[in-house]
């Protein structure tokens, strides 16, 4: 039986869509969250809501399922490699990554701040041992509590018993923290209300632009190069040309011109585009996964650029 909580009622007047997730929280953070679920920005930056709750249910169930961590999924989504994770020096990024991500389990695993950042590396070393697998994560570590082979250094030699003591705590911490990850893949539905589709407020992905827009982005992104100094934003590559594009290229034009300026290009355009007064994108249900058995043929789905215009309704564990 699902569990229905209820957050607020329905009092924002716009429309109703739904998000579904493996996180757990009260209010949409593009900070926090944004980058963890199904698709890795595929079709821009931003948050990711469905109008049709079937599709919500099946991206809670896809991104909840699975005996990886949500953190080593999210990588290889990117299209990073297990070598590409796990090689120094890029290891430390994501060993940081994770542990930060992994804040709340520690806390939740009672264990004190001194030992947070040993027993992340004691999770991420038995982890990349592992090939990320929690269940083979779990059984290793219970295997070296119990042979206690902690004790020892890596020539064989038996540790001072104060520093026995230290590498049991954590140890043992590491295991309540890997338990309760194991435990916490939420399959979450959230319902919520964006703003209301008029038209004019979204990027419909694959419609071709108004050549009056053109005019607009253009101003924005001569604005852009002088409120942040990027000169080679403003040498030609803010003159968009007048072809045929459709939103999809003239989003990943924007993009690519953040980008050549060392700037995180989709969030840039994504920004950019938020200022021009649109809401965010949209485009059709389906487009890069089928579908799931009971989804309207007309099924939406909309990357919201402004999270604070993502209101949560209630949300539904599934």
């Amino acid at each position: 039986m699902a569990k229905v909580i209820i957050l607020n009622e329905n009092q924002f007047g716009e429309m109703m869509a739904y998000h579904g997730s493996s996180s757990d929280f009260d209010k949409f953070n593009h900070k926090k969250y944004l980058g963890k679920g199904a698709g890795s920005q595929t079709f821009g930056w931003g948050t990711y809501i469905t109008n049709d709750i079937e599709i919500a249910k099946s991206y809670a169930e896809n991104i909840g399922k699975g005996n990886y961590i949500i953190d080593y999924d999210n990588w290889l989504k990117q299209g990073l490699t297990f070598d590409e994770i796990t090689k120094w020096p890029a290891e430390k990024k994501y060993l940081e990554e994770f542990i930060n991500n992994h804040i709340d389990d520690f806390k939740k695993a009672n264990i004190n701040e001194f030992d947070i950042s040993y027993v992340g590396e004691i999770i991420w070393g038995i982890f990349k041992h592992e090939n990320f697998d929690k269940d083979f994560a779990i059984n290793s570590l219970k295997r070296r509590i119990k042979n206690k082979t902690y004790e020892c250094d890596g020539y064989g030699r038996k540790l001072p018993d104060e520093t026995c003591e230290n590498k049991f705590r954590q140890y043992t911490g590491a295991l309540r923290a890997l338990e309760i990850m194991k435990s916490s893949n939420n399959k979450i539905v959230y319902e919520v209300e964006i703003p209301d589709d008029n038209g004019h407020n979204y990027l419909s992905w694959y419609d071709n632009v108004d050549y009056s827009i053109f005019d607009t982005i253009q101003q924005k992104l001569e604005e852009f190069s002088t409120r942040f100094n990027l000169p080679k934003l403003n040498y030609g590559w803010n003159r968009l040309d007048r072809i045929s594009y459709d939103f999809k290229g003239l989003y990943r034009d924007v993009e690519d011109r953040f980008d050549m300026c060392g700037i995180q290009g989709n969030k840039a355009a994504s920004l950019l585009f938020m200022q021009c007064g649109f809401d965010g994108i949209k485009y059709p249900a389906g487009t890069r996964w089928q579908k799931p058995d009971g989804a309207s043929e007309d099924a939406m789905n909309y990357v919201i650029f402004d999270a604070n215009k993502v209101k949560i309704i209630n949300k539904t564990k599934v």
